[in-house]
């Protein structure tokens, strides 16, 4: 009785693993069969081997549960010690690889800035994985399994490296534009050779020499590809750059959805912004600046070309930057620039064109998010970039790149919802308790009436928000200390500015895209020259989405003016020839009825083209726009459309396909949905 009931049990437990095996080998199967269907979701060729490595460990995780399960149904035998070294090896290289992959250690790159820190973290993941070994070795002599099951368990291990090999040569040209066929045949010829030579090692023992060269392989190549890649195939040191530029760094610092109220040189009175208020002292001060949008995607891409919202026709969260327009990073790369950038937020991620080296967040699935395995694992490695990273990633950039002469792109999320910042940013207040430390819910809920409906929920909101200011600031001044103590600050032109703001209630609602009011197209914009020779504040009023051809004229890099919509201001900043004030013009609303801004003399109109309704503020006397003067200045508000006229007469000129909504992006959209855009 005892022994049918011992037999019963593990024959429930052997069905249990056969499912459990069963379930993550087909997943695994699953995902290595999309990515020879549709290598989309690689970055580039370094993350084909990590991502596969993974993959395959896995798979072989499955095989020997249904090795283990084999065993216990068929009661059969197998020498322990051949079973408990082969158990041993795939336990250690799963191990090794989630190890690798949650410490970060998972490309030769990890390695560079804190060397200590690494060195630390890769001694523990050894001491995981050994101990993992360990356990397993010891837990699987325990099974047995029959001669004809071993040898079916090691022709199918025996077929995993060289088909392994040959995926890695058939869809190399598929997974990157960086390294050539000769780098690809190289490494797949690497991976071929280490497998033989350890095979015939091991020749005695087929099943053990399987797993040896898989587990060496894997190892061993993943950090060569990475390091090859580096050094020869990542265009993060181009052999075009050069030094000897009248201005030998330009840095970019972009805060999404900061309101230029919320930094305190611009709105004295408040403790928000210590270390950017220091940074003010060096800079030119612009008072009066705008975004050409009062949203993401349009005031970028205004931002990098130099062209109005209203020209170049962009306004969906998919579309990438028209091809028919040349870049800034294109422009300063062609003048000899290397071009860097690193940031996080997803709808940025179509915004690399002319970078050298474009580090943005979140990262592509380096696999088929769209499989079984594929989601599992975008849930266990899912790449975070906390602010305190991405300014991380930035000062190692500055390390690595400090003697060439360059133009870099840093952009911070934070502060745009969901406001979650660090905990030691929150204030104390009883809606901690009522409403959390952090708030990321739809803004259409917000603006339906549905949530935030009393002041002391409002003022906690912006609480919250005013923290992720604050925790911005404390980076922003980390990263100018770090150019200051690696001597790149003095004579780098340097520029601090935003997409666009962020409404808490002025006018009724929340957040962004939805109004062309101030508190959402004004511009907290600060400019250091080199040796930061002009100092003060600027009165006039200009857009951000000007900085292209101003940065070309400062760093005296020859254009074309008829590429830009926007006149240069760099006469403002010292520059050669006299400054004529020109309207500025907002636009491309992602909310409701489209409108257009345009600021003239002193005053705003904001014109709806639809439905024919206009508003005008005199923008000295009404900051927070209460009062349209539209009906007592009707020849204001005649100029003001006259003036929008100019500039959407020449709307969609060029056209072309890629001038609207980009193709759809599974990958964009999930991020966009958790930001609460969808």
């Amino acid at each position: 009785m005892a022994r049918n009931a011992s037999r019963t049990q593990s024959v429930a437990g052997a069905f249990l693993l056969a499912g459990c095996s069963a379930s993550l080998t087909i997943g695994a199967l699953d995902t290595l069969l999309a990515l020879s269907a549709n290598s989309s979701g690689f970055p580039s060729f370094s993350s084909l081997f990590p991502s596969l490595g993974l993959l395959v460990a896995l798979t072989f995780a499955g095989w020997a549960g249904l090795s283990v399960m084999l065993g216990i149904v068929l009661r059969s035998s197998i020498r322990p010690r051949a079973l408990s070294w082969a158990a041993a090896l795939e336990c250690s290289v799963v191990v090794l690889f989630t190890m690798l992959w949650l410490a970060g250690l998972n490309a030769v790159s990890s390695f560079t800035g804190d060397f200590r820190n690494a060195i630390v973290k890769a001694f523990l993941v050894a001491c995981v994985s050994g101990a993992a070994a360990l356990g397993a070795f010891f837990v699987a002599g325990r099974w047995e399994v029959s001669a004809r099951g071993r040898g079916r368990v090691r022709f199918l291990m025996a077929l995993v490296p060289l088909s392994l090999t040959t995926l890695a040569v058939l869809s190399c040209a598929g997974f990157t534009q960086a390294v050539p066929w000769s780098a690809a045949g190289a490494m797949a010829a690497a991976l071929l050779a280490v497998s033989c030579a350890v095979s015939y090692l091991f020749r005695h023992s087929p099943a053990l020499s399987a797993v040896m060269a898989l587990s060496l392989a894997i190892v061993i190549c993943t950090p060569a590809v990475s390091f090859v890649q580096a050094r020869a195939g990542r265009p993060g040191t181009p052999p075009h750059s050069r030094s000897g530029h009248t201005v030998p760094r330009v840095i970019l610092i972009t805060v999404d959805a900061l309101r230029r109220d919320s930094v305190n040189c611009f709105s004295p009175g408040g403790n928000l912004t210590p270390h950017i208020d220091a940074f003010a002292k060096d800079c030119l001060l612009f008072k009066n600046a705008y975004t050409p949008s009062p949203w993401t995607v349009p005031s970028f891409v205004s931002l990098m070309t130099g062209v109005d919202a209203a020209v170049h026709g962009v306004n969906e969260y998919f579309a990438p930057i028209p091809s028919r327009y040349t870049t800034l990073a294109e422009r300063m790369r062609e003048a000899g620039y290397l071009t860097g950038a690193v940031g996080h937020q997803p709808q940025l991620l179509r915004m690399g064109r002319g970078f050298d080296d474009f580090d943005f967040y979140p990262k592509r699935l380096p696999y088929n998010g769209d499989t079984t395995a594929g989601k599992l694992l975008w849930r266990i490695f899912r790449e975070e970039s906390p602010t305190h990273k991405l300014t991380n990633n930035a000062c190692r950039w500055f390390a690595s790149h400090k003697d060439e002469d360059f133009f870099f792109w840093i952009h911070y999320l934070d502060p745009h919802t969901p406001y979650a910042p660090p905990a030691e940013y929150i204030p104390d207040s009883p809606m901690r308790a009522r409403m959390g430390v952090e708030f990321g819910g739809s803004a259409s809920t917000v603006r339906g009436g549905n949530r935030c409906k009393t002041q002391a929920e409002r003022d906690w909101v912006k609480a919250l928000y005013d923290a992720e200011v604050r925790y911005v600031d404390d980076n922003i001044g980390r990263l100018l200390d770090q150019l200051r103590a690696q001597g790149l600050y003095d004579d780098a032109l340097i520029i601090l500015t935003t997409d666009h703001g962020e409404e808490f209630w002025d006018h009724g609602s929340f957040e962004h895209g939805h109004t062309l009011y101030n508190e959402l197209v004004t511009s907290p914009m600060l400019i250091k020259l080199p040796g930061a020779k002009a100092k003060g504040r600027v009165e006039a009023a200009v857009s951000n989405g000007a900085l292209a051809p101003t940065l070309l004229d400062l760093c005296g890099v020859a254009y074309d003016a008829g590429a830009f919509t926007r006149p240069s201001f760099a006469a403002l900043l010292g520059g050669s020839g006299g400054y004529t004030p020109a309207p500025v013009f907002i636009g491309a609303t992602e909310y409701y009825e489209p409108r257009e801004a345009v600021v003239f003399d002193r005053f705003k109109l904001i014109h709806a083209p639809d439905s024919g309704a206009n508003l005008l503020f005199d923008i000295e006397e009404d900051p927070g726009e209460h009062h349209s003067v539209v009906v007592t200045e009707p020849e204001r508000t005649a100029t003001g459309l006259r003036l929008i006229e100019e500039v959407t007469a020449g709307a969609g000129e060029g056209g072309g396909e890629d001038s609207g909504e980009g193709a759809k992006d599974a990958f964009i959209e999930g991020e966009l949905g958790a930001l609460g855009y969808l």
